[in-house]
């Protein structure tokens, strides 16, 4: 782990940064950025400013000469030991889409493509402030009729009814480095998106070996890491096959007309489901429902491609932090084995999970991470 070359934390506008004992920041492929801090509170810090409110948490980092902010929104507090001269606790946190899709809600019909849909969703919920970038265009389509329900979940269930024109699944995530944009991406597009060096090359994580006379500048330690870990290989591998994950034989009942059509699997087993079909006469227009495709085969495709690629799951801890790398990029693995313990799972993975982890450590506040990766 490296120092950081500044940090600042503002909770309800106050810099509390000589209070903070460490900070934990998690992203995932699976939703918004969220995190928690702990602090040393000898000024009442708490009964003053917090006792009563959610406030606003901006933070602040310089790390390798690159600045970045973030800002996001309390989330409560545990774990609160109480002294003599006074507490230390935990104030989580989450991002502010993550609020807003959760005490909002949608009422009102929508129709195109799937990011067409999402993208208005976004701004009924979110606005225009807090960006949303589309990285990867659906070829799903249709309407949709919200009832008044959970924006987050309307949102999601969009998601989830998606793919792109190579039957990819899409994924709605946040990024640390990011600044606040909330990206729509496929795992196709995860795969292709190779986290780039300076020199234009794929960054790879490797192994660092710490010699007796290491002359190593912290640029070049960079990306290295001692702990890897294959926390998963087809774990559960004949219940993921009965499941479908490899493909289902498609048996559509079409209650509308009075007919059933099977259809062949796009992967390579044979499990028989059968499911039944949306009318295509739901609505004027000759316009169809947005999940009027869900238990085709395409979509059968892009949601087994969900479920297998965290069969192969890589942990790599205590990463000498890599300014920039998110979530939703892929990158190389390199554990310099020699012929005896070369690993064929050196290979190219997906970001699927970051915690960025910031500790105090004599006076000075550390940055490392922990990357979570996933491939098929």
């Amino acid at each position: 782990m490296l120092d950081l070359q500044h940090i600042k934390l503002n909770i309800a506008n106050v810099d509390i940064s000589g209070m903070v004992l460490n900070i934990n920041i998690l992203e995932t492929i699976k939703g918004g950025v969220k995190g928690s801090i702990v602090v040393k509170d000898n000024l009442n810090f708490y009964d003053t400013f917090i006792g009563h409110i959610q406030p606003a948490i901006t933070l602040t980092i310089t790390y390798l000469g690159a600045t970045l902010t973030n800002t996001f929104v309390a989330d409560g507090i545990s774990d609160m030991k109480i002294i003599k001269l006074g507490k230390t606790y935990t104030i989580h946190f989450i991002s502010l889409p993550t609020m807003l899709l959760s005490i909002e809600t949608l009422n009102y019909v929508y129709s195109g493509t799937s990011d067409k849909i999402l993208t208005k969703m976004w701004l009924q919920t979110c606005g225009n402030a807090l960006p949303l970038s589309i990285d990867t265009d659906a070829i799903t389509k249709g309407k949709y009729v919200v009832p008044n329900i959970n924006a987050g979940k309307a949102i999601m269930n969009v998601v989830n009814a998606s793919y792109d024109i190579q039957s990819s699944p899409f994924c709605l995530y946040q990024r640390f480095w990011d600044g606040g944009v909330t990206r729509l991406t496929t795992l196709h597009d995860m795969n292709k998106n190779s986290f780039k060096g300076s020199e234009g090359n794929t960054i790879a994580i490797t192994e660092h070996i710490v010699s007796s006379a290491d002359n190593q500048s912290n640029l070049n330690t960079v990306g290295t890491s001692s702990n890897f870990v294959l926390e998963d290989m087809q774990r559960h591998f004949a219940k993921k096959v009965g499941l479908g994950h490899w493909g289902k034989k498609l048996s559509h009942i079409k209650l509308d007309q009075s007919a059933v059509d099977n259809l062949e699997q796009r992967d390579v087993t044979g499990i028989h489901v059968t499911g039944y079909k949306l009318s295509d006469k739901l609505y004027d227009n000759s316009e169809k429902s947005l999940f009027n495709t869900l238990i085709d085969p395409a979509s059968s495709a892009a949601k087994n491609q969900k479920a297998r690629v965290y069969n192969q799951y890589m942990k790599v801890s205590d990463v000498i932090s890599v300014p920039y790398l998110g979530v939703g990029f892929s990158v190389d693995i390199d554990q310099g084995g020699s012929n005896i313990s070369r690993s064929r799972m050196d290979n190219h993975y997906i970001v699927a999970q970051i915690n960025h982890k910031f500790i105090l450590d004599d006076g000075n506040m550390k940055y490392g991470q922990d990357l979570g990766l996933i491939r098929e």
